[in-house]
This record gives structure tokens, sequence and C-alpha cells, in this order.
């Protein structure tokens, strides 16, 4: 049987899935465009499933701030180039609206919400789309949030401060894009990364031809 081109348009629009896969189940079904619907359906469950075993390492991070609180989600792909897709910008500027309008704590609770809208995302790009992590902050008593995003939508940081400051707590959450610290106070670091991180320095002191007592010291 021949389907014609505006029969997968109109399944495409319908589901949310790639050309090819309505292609496929309008062939399946003999050109029933409800019974292609439900065979697309009752495939996404299973296709997501396996597209989650994949690696999703890019994607973007988007910010969520009102008068109480900010959020930061990090929304991951397997490429750049699915990244810059207009459904997963779509997708990522409504995880944002919700988050705007509605306090969530944890990402699974996040996660619940959207599953069906993220199935049907991972159908229409062919990669694993996955909401990886999330975190909220409330606005402090006499202090604020800044918030810092780079320019490449991958890169961001809130902070909360006890001072009514815009401007410093912006500059700080760039100043924690920029740095990336790994605790807040000394005691909080892990030993071993501490010991990791010391005899890197002593054997770069060590190659620099520095004295046994200073590195040592500077250690």
């Amino acid at each position: 049987m021949t389907i014609s081109a505006s029969q997968v348009k109109e399944l495409r629009e319908m589901s949310g899935v790639g050309m090819m896969e309505c292609k496929k189940a309008l062939v399946e079904t003999d050109g029933n465009l409800e019974q292609a619907l439900d065979l697309l359906r009752a495939n996404s469950s299973l296709k997501a499933e396996k597209k989650a075993s994949r690696v999703a390492a890019d994607g973007e991070v988007k910010i969520a701030e009102n008068s109480e609180y900010s959020s930061l989600i990090e929304i991951n792909s397997e490429t750049d180039f699915a990244a810059k897709d207009s459904q997963f910008k779509d997708f990522a500027s409504e995880l944002a609206e919700y988050l705007s309008n509605n306090k969530v704590d944890s990402i699974s609770d996040l996660s619940s919400a959207f599953e069906e809208k993220r199935q049907s995302l991972i159908q229409s790009i062919g990669e694993n789309i996955q909401l990886r992590r999330l975190e909220t902050l409330d606005v402090p008593s006499g202090g604020c949030i800044g918030a810092y995003l780079h320019s490449d939508g991958k890169l961001a940081a809130i902070v909360s401060i006890d001072a009514d400051n815009k401007d410093l707590a912006k500059d700080l959450a760039m100043h924690v894009s920029a740095t990336n610290p790994t605790c807040l106070k000394s005691e909080d670091i892990d030993p071993e990364l501490l010991e990791r991180e010391r005899s890197i320095f002593l054997a770069q002191a060590e190659e620099s031809g520095k004295d046994a007592s200073i590195m040592e010291k500077n250690g």
C-alpha cells in the first residue's frame, strides 16, 4: 500500500514521533491513522526504555526564579545537536516555566510530572533525554538569591546570601560557575581528594626544583 506524505505528516503532528517511525507504523496498519497512532503509543515506552541505557552527557541548564525561591534544573541529551533542537529547547523552557510556578525540591517528583512528555521527546528526537539534577533555594529573610547562566546554557549557579544585594549575589554565582568549588568549608573537603591534590602539588614543586622543606611547608 502506498502511504502519502500528507498521512505521514498528520501522524507526525499527532504523535510527535519521527517521520520514518510514522511511515513504518502506517505501512504496518495499512494506512489506518488511528491504528498507527495506537501502535506508536504502544511502542513508545519500550523504545524509550531502550534509549534510557545510553549515556546522556550533553544538554542544557535552566534557571527558574520568583520572589520566594529559585530553582536550577539540568536537562541532558546525548549530543549537542539534540540539545539545539527546537523541541528540546521548548521542553527545557516548559520545565523552567513549571518550576517558576511550582516549588519542587525533588528531581524524582519533577521527573514524574514530565515523564510522558519526556518519553514523547525521546521518540521524536531519537535520543535519550534525562532530567539529571535539580536544586531549589529559598530566598532568605532579608537576603536574596543571585543567579548566573553562561551564554551557552551549559553552566550555571544560584547563590543565596544574607544581604539584599542582587549584584553581589550574581557576582558570587558567576564566580562559583567559573571556579567550580568542591565544597563550601575546609572541613568538608574529602580527605582522599585533599591528599590526591597535595600529592599533585608536591610532584609539581619537586619537578620545578624547589627545596624539600619548602615543598612540605607549601603542601
